[in-house]
């Protein structure tokens, strides 16, 4: 029930954000970050500015550090993250780690190449207002890519034992890259 009213204002919220983010991006320090009040924007780990073998394998045409293709860098960093600080800071939730039950394959992962499935729910929390996960990589075939969903909040399979903050995730994508 708090996934559907968290995904509607996550919508809402990043569908401002991708009109707004190439002015915001003017609003970022020589180190890429953003002023505090538009911290919402923002991934809360990392600046706009990302190292040059990252901006290489993704956007091999942005390569430089001319003012258009930083702030293209920036503009497409904003993008690619759209409104990561207001569904980590807003839609996210604590989980307790010391609660989290996992099934299927807690293993599984594009970025690791395993295919499989795996959901996850932290049970200290009322069934209705429960975090949960449910994550899938199903790669095609020998191919390098497969099917990906990561819906509910991002709970990791790390063996943590904490209470930790985790963002709100709404993301299916039927060509995920997979790592062999």
């Amino acid at each position: 029930m708090s996934y559907l009213f968290y995904i509607v204002i996550n919508l809402l919220f990043s569908l401002i954000a991708y009109i707004l983010n190439p002015i915001i991006v003017l609003f970022s320090d020589s180190s890429g970050n953003l002023p505090p009040y538009l911290s919402w924007f923002q991934t809360q780990d990392a600046s706009l500015d990302q190292t040059p073998e990252f901006i290489a394998e993704n956007w091999p045409y942005l390569v430089g550090t001319s003012k258009i293709k930083v702030y293209l860098q920036r503009l497409f960093w904003l993008s690619r993250n759209c409104a990561y600080g207001f569904a980590y800071s807003v839609c996210g939730k604590d989980i307790n780690y010391n609660n989290v039950i996992i099934k299927g394959n807690k293993s599984c992962s594009n970025t690791d190449g395993v295919s499989g499935y795996r959901f996850l729910y932290d049970k200290s929390k009322f069934i209705l207002l429960r975090p949960w996960s449910i994550y899938t990589a199903f790669q095609y075939g020998s191919s390098s890519l497969c099917f990906q969903v990561y819906l509910g909040w991002k709970i990791s399979t790390d063996n943590r034992t904490d209470i930790h903050r985790e963002m709100l995730a709404m993301r299916v994508n039927p060509i995920m890259s997979f790592k062999h």
